[in-house]
Formats: C-alpha cells, sequence, structure tokens
C-alpha cells in the first residue's frame, strides 16, 4: 500500500513538472511506474539470491526481509527520472518538444521486468 501511495506521489510531481515546463508526454507515467517496479523485482531476486548464498539454508527468506529494502530503490528510480525532467529545457508557447523518450528504454525496462519475475518464480520453484 505504501508503494502504490509513493508511486501516485511521483506521478504527481511528475506531472507538476511537465506542466511547468509545458510538455504534455503522458508516457513519463508508464516510465516511473515500470520502472519501479522492474527495480523491485529485480532487487528481490537479488537479495533473496543473497540469502541463499549466504545462508546456505534449505528454507525460504521471508518475502518481507526480501521486498521492504526494495521499496527505497523503485523511490530512487522513480526520483531519477523527476531529475531528467526536472532538467528538460522550458518550452515556449507552441514550441514542440526536440526529444522524446525512445521505444528501447521501453523495451529494456519490460525485458528486465521479465527477467526479475523469472528469477523470483525460479526460487519459488527451487523451494
Amino acid at each position: 500500500m505504501i508503494e502504490i501511495l509513493l508511486i501516485i506521489f511521483q506521478c504527481k510531481r511528475a506531472k507538476e513538472l511537465l506542466t511547468e515546463k509545458g510538455y504534455q508526454d503522458k508516457s513519463i507515467y508508464f516510465s516511473i511506474v515500470l520502472t519501479w517496479f522492474t527495480i523491485t523485482l529485480l532487487g528481490s531476486a537479488a537479495i533473496a539470491l543473497v540469502y541463499y548464498i549466504v545462508t546456505n539454508d534449505d528454507s525460504d527468506p521471508s518475502w518481507i526481509l526480501c521486498y521492504l529494502p526494495t521499496i527505497p530503490l523503485g523511490y530512487l528510480s522513480s526520483h531519477l527520472i523527476l531529475k531528467r525532467i526536472d532538467s528538460y529545457p522550458y518550452l515556449e508557447d507552441g514550441e514542440r518538444p526536440q526529444f522524446r523518450t525512445p521505444v528501447w528504454h521501453y523495451i529494456v525496462c519490460v525485458l528486465l521486468m521479465l527477467l526479475g519475475l523469472y528469477a523470483v518464480l525460479a526460487f519459488l520453484v527451487i523451494l
């Protein structure tokens, strides 16, 4: 629940920054949400992997232990996107933006999220 509230807060801040600078790009919301969940999934998988390596145990880690530390990582990833928006130049009336979010950014994020899902599912199957 905290995570959803933080994502909503970050999307509102992104909207404020974009309208202040004169942009109409709605895909940034998708970037924030996709990046957040990609980072949290990969972080959870990495923490679970470290847990298995360190403990050398067959017991499964607490998912709270694996997931809670990744919430600040997700917040940091969305904060970095907001910093990028903040670096956008101001647009004059009628001026069109000179750049857009590249398509490869979305493809890489989706692939990383699928990799994170695969890793989490692989850990569940191993258990």
